[in-house]
């Protein structure tokens, strides 16, 4: 199903029954609303489960340059769209930054956020690497990032499996170039590190074990310095957790919103 929201054309699927709480996950660069169906199966049951294409991914359409600003009014407009007042907001890597852009920027509108596999703060090295790829891009097509974003993105039994492998290569190409362009800039200004203090809603960080873009030890550092923060570790799990271990991190996320108060669950 698509919708128009903040200027573009959105992608999204809604599972589960319209009485219970919303919980909306976006997904990573590169990647699409797939990154979720798996999970989004342990968790209908419970909750309204919303899942959506970022722009210029999977069947969105791409509109740039754009800011993770951006990318967050595009969830709140998607939530307009729907009739959903409040929400538990996760996402996986870029997914995870606009959920902490969410937190900070529309805490009226969550119950909760779950950044997923994400940083909180890019850096020079951070930037020179993503303008790299943006060229490489440019020159030669998405297929110019399909391999090397995969090896670094996935734990080692993942990316031994061939199917899932593949399947994820497909995903992948599925990106538009402007959207992948337009989530890269987005990405090299991500500047939430200093702001994180200021979140004041409910906050779950999760990673994966295995995760070499947002380790543990990175997430559990953004953990400390937001108030009344949880963590959960996802054993076997690369940067892309939900995709890999998702009847885990559902588990997780369902955890997560059990132990808060009534109202915010």
């Amino acid at each position: 199903m698509k919708v128009k929201t903040n200027g573009t054309m959105l992608n999204y699927e809604v599972e589960g029954p319209e009485d219970v709480p919303a919980i909306m996950v976006s997904h990573g660069i590169a990647t699409s609303l797939e990154i979720w169906t798996e999970a989004s199966s342990h968790l209908k049951s419970k909750y309204r489960v919303v899942r959506y294409d970022s722009r210029g991914h999977g069947g969105s359409d791409a509109w740039g340059p754009y800011s993770l600003e951006t990318l967050a009014a595009d969830a709140v407009g998607l939530m307009d769209a729907l009739g959903i007042k409040k929400a538990h907001y996760g996402g996986v890597s870029l997914g995870g930054m606009t959920a902490i852009g969410v937190g900070l920027l529309y805490p009226e509108r969550v119950h909760s956020i779950i950044p997923c596999d994400a940083r909180a703060q890019t850096n020079d090295e951070g930037n020179k690497s993503w303008q790299g790829r943006i060229e490489a891009v440019l020159k030669t097509g998405i297929e110019a990032i399909v391999e090397d974003s995969i090896s670094r993105w996935v734990a080692k039994s993942f990316y031994d499996d061939k199917a899932k492998h593949e399947r994820l290569k497909q995903i992948v190409r599925g990106t538009s170039v402007p959207g992948y362009i337009g989530s890269s800039q987005a990405l090299q200004g991500l500047n939430y590190g200093s702001r994180l203090g200021e979140i004041r809603v409910p906050a779950l960080y999760l990673t994966g074990e295995e995760d070499k873009g947002a380790s543990p030890e990175v997430m559990k550092a953004m953990r400390d310095k937001t108030p009344g923060a949880q963590f959960a570790e996802i054993p076997k799990a690369g940067h892309l957790s939900s995709f890999e271990r998702p009847k885990e991190v559902a588990a997780a996320i369902e955890k997560f919103i059990s132990s808060l108060p009534s109202k915010a669950a």
